[in-house]
């Protein structure tokens, strides 16, 4: 009971809107090269969409790319591996000092269950980083396979992940 109310409690914590949360990394696979470019969707428009590479020097680091070569473009919030790896250290070492404290000492062993429940606690505190670093880095697939038809059906999806001051 005290895991679930301590994992409600942090994602709600996690789940609070502010403007600085809606920075998405981009990553766009163009055709015929497989060229990645890495960067900050800015704009879209009818034929192109233009990505910068800095968010701090948005125009002198931008690049337009033509529609007909792109293949794939992919979206990731920034920052959501990181948060990803802290919440599954956290629900990690909560479960493990949990199990710990519930295993208790029992017979003529040596450990307190206060002792286990740390090494418990962080035995499952690396599994849970690795798991939630890997939840938090997978990338929202957006298919556009050089097809304007595509884009123009995306690009209302597309707009929401336009970087914005």
């Amino acid at each position: 009971m005290l895991l679930i109310v301590l994992t409600l409690n942090f994602s709600i914590a996690f789940s609070q809107k502010s403007e600085r949360e809606k920075i998405y990394k981009t990553w766009v696979k163009t055709y015929p090269s497989r060229i990645g470019i890495k960067g900050f969707l800015i704009e879209t428009t009818d034929t192109s969409v233009l990505i910068a590479q800095s968010i701090s020097d948005l125009l002198n680091t931008s690049s337009e790319i033509s529609v007909s070569t792109i293949s794939t473009l992919k979206f990731r919030k920034k920052g959501r591996p990181g948060k990803g790896a802290l919440i599954g250290a956290v629900s990690g070492l909560s479960t493990g000092a949990i199990i710990g404290f519930a295993v208790g000492s029992k017979g003529g062993q040596d450990f307190k269950s206060s002792e286990k429940a740390v090494g418990f606690g962080i035995a499952l505190a690396i599994p849970g980083s690795i798991i939630g670093a890997a939840i938090g880095s997978i990338k929202i697939k957006i298919p556009i396979n050089r097809n304007i038809q595509s884009y123009q059906l995306q690009k209302k999806k597309l707009a929401s992940y336009i970087y914005s001051k």
